[in-house]
């Protein structure tokens, strides 16, 4: 994609098989095989800019702040939406991907636990 934007958010899975990124000032995460460079889904459900993108370490879910105060968690294998929770900027999964890192309205850091497609604070 070519726009003259920029990339606002990039994120690769672990085992270099799946990149996913979003456009400065775009609401929509292109998610692309890195084997043939074709794009497998296109993740649509923020209603504002997306500002970050995590992977988490098993390749299974993939994490997206927007602008709209919203993490979206999505299903890396079928591209459907699991579930979404209030945060927004820089959000991180923690190294054995049990824990999502996000940020609240106040700056407060926020902490939530991840079992399975279910997820609590």
């Amino acid at each position: 994609t070519n726009n003259n934007q920029g990339i606002q958010a990039i994120a690769f899975s672990r085992d270099g098989q799946t990149l996913a990124h979003a456009m400065r000032g775009e609401s929509r995460i292109l998610v692309w095989d890195v084997e043939t460079w074709e794009v497998r889904y296109i993740l649509e459900e923020h209603s504002r800019a997306i500002q970050a993108i995590a992977i988490s370490p098993d390749g299974k879910i993939l994490a997206s702040s927007g602008e709209d105060g919203k993490i979206h968690l999505w299903d890396m294998g079928t591209g459907k939406l699991l579930g979404s929770i209030k945060g927004y900027g820089t959000i991180v999964f923690s190294p054995d991907g049990q824990q999502l890192v996000s940020v609240a309205e106040d700056n407060v850091i926020q902490l939530w636990q991840i079992y399975g497609s279910v997820i609590e604070q």
